[in-house]
């Protein structure tokens, strides 16, 4: 399977909204996406589109979490076309999670004060093993544990997300494999390292894409570190990791790496 074979998967459910005359629901701001707004019934939102159906503009914190105004161009908003909720969620994972579940819950006949409390009042779930960028800590350490599932977008936004935050130490993505991308892999890991080389202070990568990926780079890049399984990545991680740092951890489901935070915090139990 390749990107194309993964968007017409995906967008098998538009062509069923169509023959039901049923709404579309189209991130414009995935080029993918963009050609099938075409002449059927839709609602577009964007992160950064202001002409899309749902818009929205942000400013982020010290922490990572965003304010975010909505504006809401759709017909049938009675006048009222934007509102302002703070984002329990970190990053622009939080803005694009936001934003889309602002789009669904418009479509569904929800008013913009009933969406607003809803994004506002909003908590993540506690996560035990992986988790969806969620907020954890570790030995006095921040961790963004987002080892759930990865793919180039999502593993895009989730460095940018690290980049974001202020810290007084390091800045550490522990990434692992992006599966299912074709011929397309080796290319798409090595973008993701290049842009994990600027996001972070050190980048730890374990699995056969990351070597790959690494081995390329490997010269040219001090701060990337190779781990060949999951318990050498855990021993890199207790030896680098230090109060005041940032930990993010990603990867697709199958390299596990929720396994790494586990024996992590085990070991920090354990030495107690």
């Amino acid at each position: 399977i390749d990107l194309d074979g993964v968007e017409k998967e995906e967008t098998a459910l538009f062509r069923h909204l169509d023959r039901q005359s049923c709404t579309k629901l189209i991130n414009i701001d995935d080029e993918r996406l963009q050609k099938y707004m075409g002449d059927k019934k839709s609602l577009t939102y964007s992160m950064y589109s202001l002409s899309s159906d749902i818009s929205c503009t942000w400013q982020m914190n010290a922490n990572g979490y965003a304010t975010i105004s909505f504006i809401v161009n759709a017909a049938t908003t009675h006048n009222q076309n934007r509102f302002k909720a703070l984002i329990n969620m970190p990053g622009k994972v939080g803005i694009m999670t936001a934003i889309a579940s602002s789009a669904i819950a418009f479509a569904c006949g929800m008013n913009l004060d009933e969406i607003a409390t809803a994004l506002s009042d909003y908590t993540p779930p506690e996560y035990h093993g992986y988790g969806r960028m969620a907020m954890q800590e570790i030995g006095n350490i921040q961790v963004l544990n987002d080892s759930y599932n990865a793919n180039p977008a999502s593993m895009s936004i989730a460095l940018e997300t690290l980049a974001g935050f202020t810290v007084i130490g390091k800045k550490i993505a522990v990434l692992g494999d992006m599966r299912e991308l074709g011929n397309s892999s080796f290319t798409e890991h090595i973008k993701i390292l290049q842009l994990a080389i600027i996001s972070s202070d050190l980048c730890i990568v374990t699995g056969q894409e990351m070597h790959k990926a690494y081995t390329y780079l490997e010269a040219k890049e001090p701060s990337l570190i190779y781990a060949e399984t999951l318990d050498i990545c855990t021993d890199i991680i207790k030896k680098e990791a230090k109060k005041g740092d940032i930990v993010l951890i990603k990867g697709s489901r199958g390299i596990q790496l929720e396994n790494v935070l586990i024996a992590w915090k085990n070991s920090l139990i354990h030495s107690t």
